[in-house]
């Protein structure tokens, strides 16, 4: 079964080949037989399988099920549900196939465990993107590679977050920001942001100048310079309105790296106009003993 699974997919569905749907229900039929010959601990190791992409731990997998399924996923390998890989660390990740995963996935649905299974997967890689950003020295370098590892369960994890818990998934991508910018993967942060800030639900305004924030930055290493100002600009709107004006004051010199940047760029351009100064109230207002 294995076999004939790797050489289907998801296409099936839509070919046009009249005999390609009855293929699709005939490997369906094998793999509805299969399952139900499992025990209900094994179905609910095999449908949980279905929330992560690229595979899992099985650290993870118990994590999200919040209970011991080591010797219960062993079981749906030795018949061929769920395939294994060993990764360079001798590290063990399971994973389903395609049909496989569609049926998983379809069964899952249709269950009441769904829903806490996906908050629970969310609440998984948002705790190791928090303890990544947290971290340093080599304790921020092995999370990063964790982060590498898991790239897939963490953009599931945002997308779901997303449309379900907003709060949640720019906190999440905030965290994520110095694992992108270490990975060089500006477009995928700039483009997470715009999405969570484009969504047209209330956000949190820290958290909406977080992501104002990290956007601007991200725009400036990409030498987009006008649109770094204007998210910088934005953010610090945001900071004067609900901040202290200590935290405000702190918010505008941090901001310099980026009007560093632009009055760099309008110089190379041939631009003659002033280039913007860091704020002298800000500068004075940390200067006092007081503040």
């Amino acid at each position: 079964m294995p076999r004939l699974a790797e050489r289907l997919s998801s296409r099936l569905l839509i070919n046009k080949d009249p005999t390609a749907a009855q293929r699709h229900r005939t490997l369906r039929d094998a793999i509805d037989w299969s399952y139900s010959q499992l025990m209900a601990t094994e179905k609910q190791a095999f449908t949980a399988l279905s929330v992560f992409y690229g595979g899992c731990t099985i650290d993870a997998l118990e994590k999200v099920l919040e209970t011991e399924v080591e010797d219960d996923v062993e079981s749906l390998v030795d018949k061929s549900l769920v395939q294994v890989d060993i990764d360079g660390d001798r590290c063990a990740r399971y994973r389903l196939l395609g049909p496989m995963r569609e049926f998983a996935s379809s069964e899952l649905s249709n269950s009441t465990a769904s829903d806490d299974l996906l908050l629970r997967h969310f609440r998984l890689y948002s705790a190791l993107a928090k303890s990544a950003a947290l971290a340093g020295g080599d304790v921020r370098k092995a999370r990063f590679e964790e982060l590498d590892r898991e790239v897939p369960n963490v953009r599931a994890a945002l997308e779901w977050a997303s449309g379900n818990d907003l709060d949640g998934a720019a906190q999440l991508a905030v965290d994520l920001a110095g694992f992108w910018r270490t990975r060089g993967s500006f477009t995928e942060g700039r483009a997470s942001f715009a999405r969570l800030l484009g969504i047209n639900r209330e956000l949190g305004p820290r958290l909406r100048a977080s992501l104002l924030r990290q956007s601007a930055a991200f725009a400036t290493m990409q030498d987009d310079y006008d649109q770094s100002t204007e998210l910088a600009y934005a953010a610090l709107n945001i900071y004067r309105t609900i901040g202290t004006k200590r935290e405000w004051a702190r918010r505008c010199i941090r901001s310099q790296r980026w009007r560093t940047a632009r009055a760099a760029w309008m110089r190379r351009s041939g631009c003659t106009a002033k280039p913007m100064a860091i704020s002298t109230r800000a500068i004075i207002y940390l200067a006092r003993p007081s503040a």
